[in-house]
């Protein structure tokens, strides 16, 4: 009867553990898709940002140095 016991204790140790992980590694999963994704919108957005609009902010701003590199 005893080992039937830890048997039982153990199968079930097992598929809780299982379960765990396959739930962080999907809500891990989600978390760096939506990271990702923002990452990706800021560099669109940066490089959308006009020559104009970095001069005027370097205009307001003397002492900032910028380098700007453009990639082929």
């Amino acid at each position: 009867m005893n080992d039937d016991k830890k048997k039982k204790f153990i199968k079930w140790s097992i598929i809780i553990g299982l379960a765990l992980l396959i739930i962080f590694v999907i809500a891990t999963s989600i978390v760096l898709h939506f990271k990702r994704q923002d990452l990706n919108d800021l560099n669109n957005r940066l490089e959308n940002l006009s020559l104009e609009e970095i001069l005027e902010d370097e205009s307001q701003n003397p002492n900032h140095q910028i380098t700007i590199t453009k990639s082929i």
